[in-house]
């Protein structure tokens, strides 16, 4: 296995392991939030993004301007939710941002190339 496709699997297990740590703060401080349900469906959203994004990434003629553009609005759409569904004496340790540096490292994990694939 090379490289590139090693660096591409620590982000797959970065985005998962961010992902079950989102949960876990889900459901720990789930006092926390204004709106529960919604929240559990912004990580539904997450889940369903995490596996279709990881399933993209993971071929390299996947990687391309698209999907990258939606990396970014739905971890940014999944970030700003945090405002609506947390209570705002509580946004201290917001749940959502912890998935949101898994968007970065997508950006291109090959030295050789600075932007992904059109």
């Amino acid at each position: 296995m090379g490289l590139q496709a090693q660096l591409w699997r620590a982000i797959a297990a970065f985005r998962f392991a961010s992902l079950g740590y989102a949960a876990i703060l889900l459901v720990v401080e789930s006092g926390d939030y204004r709106r529960l349900p919604f929240a559990w469906v912004v990580l539904a959203g997450m889940v369903a993004w995490t596996v279709a994004s990881t399933y993209a990434y993971a071929r390299p003629a996947g990687r391309t301007r698209g999907l990258l553009t939606a990396d970014v609005a739905v971890t940014a759409a999944a970030l700003l939710s945090t405002i609506w569904l947390q209570d705002s004496t509580h946004l201290t340790a917001p749940v959502m941002p912890f998935w949101v540096p898994a968007t970065s490292p997508g950006t291109s994990p090959s030295p050789a190339r600075s932007t992904p694939q059109r």
